[in-house]
């Protein structure tokens, strides 16, 4: 929310400044001139919103609360899915390694069995 409202303010100080300059608009050729002067004000009001500290700050805490959401939804897909019996990825990597180490062992043990014996 605090993101938001920074988002919004250059929008209302534009809106403020083109109401002040213009006034009201009846006309297409004033509603032409209050969106030129809206756009002005809001290209000056974002461009030092984009430097601010309160913005950057605001934007740091959006990106690490949005990784936060992000990984409590894939938790709570884990547990649906452990719920359901099926297996979660890392019990599939274990898995897959153990399987991995008893093919070794299986392929060692044959060529052990198919080699001829070795004279004493």
């Amino acid at each position: 929310l605090e993101f938001t409202a920074y988002m919004m303010l250059p929008v209302e100080a534009a809106f403020k400044h083109a109401v002040k300059e213009v006034g009201s608009a009846s006309t297409p050729e004033d509603w032409k001139a209050f969106g030129d002067h809206m756009m002005r004000h809001m290209e000056e009001g974002y461009q030092g919103l984009f430097t601010s500290k309160g913005y950057l700050d605001a934007l740091d805490m959006l990106m690490v609360t949005a990784g936060e959401a992000r990984h409590q939804v894939v938790g709570v897909g884990e547990d649906v899915l452990q719920a359901a019996g099926v297996p979660s990825l890392r019990e599939m990597d274990a898995l897959s390694k153990d399987l991995y180490q008893l093919k070794k062992r299986v392929g060692a043990l044959e060529r052990e069995t198919d080699s001829p014996p070795q004279p004493a």
